[in-house]
């Protein structure tokens, strides 16, 4: 295992992007992005390395912000977290956070190869070439697994009633 340190300064900037993606908000998505990898540093020694630390890191962020969405529902006199830059009406952005939420779940119900597919190309933005790179895998596969996946995902979605998704 590299560094820590070395782990950060690689995977910094791609989780919070991924994160970013999340929540719509940078000063949010930094919170958690911090959150993130303190998180990481008290657990390295549970990551089993059959995975993607990428796809590792990128869980434990999706669960920081789950966590912190809770804790704001709790609070129902505090506000929501700003999704967007604020160019949305709350009842935007709250039709957005379900969403995304329904999207996430729907991709982890998903076979492992398609959720981390789905995760590194949607919500992590790597290329296919980057993909193939961090799963030791062909473009061609990263390609194929990607489009099976996407139609798996929105074949989820619209079962679950969700058969228009407003653009994230």
């Amino acid at each position: 295992m590299e560094r820590f340190e070395d782990v950060f300064q690689l995977y910094a900037q791609p989780v919070y992007r991924f994160l970013l993606k999340l929540t719509g908000n940078g000063d949010w998505a930094e919170e958690l992005t911090q959150e993130t990898f303190y998180q990481a540093f008290l657990h390295i020694g549970s990551f089993r390395g059959d995975g993607n630390l990428y796809t590792w890191l990128c869980q434990i962020g999706k669960n920081a912000w789950r966590r912190e969405l809770r804790r704001r529902r709790r609070f129902s006199d505090q506000q929501p977290p700003e999704i967007s830059s604020g160019r949305h009406e709350p009842e935007r952005q709250a039709i957005v956070r379900a969403q995304a939420e329904a999207i996430l779940t729907a991709i982890e119900a998903l076979p492992a190869r398609y959720a981390e597919v789905l995760t590194l190309r949607l919500l992590g933005e790597r290329s296919v070439r980057e993909t193939a790179q961090m799963l030791g895998q062909t473009e061609n596969w990263v390609k194929v697994t990607y489009f099976r996946g996407k139609e798996k995902l929105m074949r989820r979605l619209e079962e679950l009633g969700w058969n228009e998704i407003a653009p994230l």
